[in-house]
């Protein structure tokens, strides 16, 4: 069973992911301001991360993160037209990440998205991804009672996801 932890440290956040069988994938999420990108490069030879997001389709600024791989992220509906073709189009990128707290409202960070536009936007950006060979996240909400593991299952429909 998969989990995610999230902590804070130095005024930058470490999402770390854990599945069984696997070995652990830690990722270190930026923001695009300059604080944080000064922060950056004591974390590039890091032997416990792998990988930065930075809640975006595409690397801040062009930033490149060296040893670390970038993964995209379909944040919530407004980039949810384009994202398809900017991943198509851009670099490949092994996995995506999907709908950043889509339970919670957006002024407090979340995408604010329904399950069932959820889904919508995932049939219609992700499925097609994940078809071509992306390995996509499931979106992971705040709450538990109100995203239910039950309802990421809508989003798997029979595909191997991240």
């Amino acid at each position: 069973m998969a989990f995610v932890a999230r902590f804070l440290m130095s005024g930058i956040l470490i999402a770390v992911a854990s599945c069984r069988g696997t070995e652990s994938k830690r990722g270190l999420v930026l923001g695009s301001s300059d604080y944080e990108q000064i922060d950056l490069p004591k974390y590039f030879f890091s032997h416990v991360l792998s990988w930065v997001y930075n809640y975006d389709p595409v690397p801040t600024k062009g930033e490149s993160y060296r040893n670390l791989s970038y993964v995209p992220m379909l944040w919530g509906q407004e980039e949810s037209t384009q994202f398809r073709t900017t991943m198509v189009s851009g670099p490949h990128y092994e996995y995506i990440l999907s709908f950043n707290e889509p339970d919670m409202a957006r002024d407090v960070g979340g995408s604010n998205l329904s399950v069932e536009n959820a889904v919508s936007i995932w049939q219609s950006q992700l499925e097609p991804l994940a078809q071509g060979g992306f390995k996509i996240g499931l979106p992971a909400g705040m709450f538990p009672h109100v995203w239910t593991p039950k309802d990421s299952f809508k989003f798997a429909r029979g595909h191997r996801m991240a």
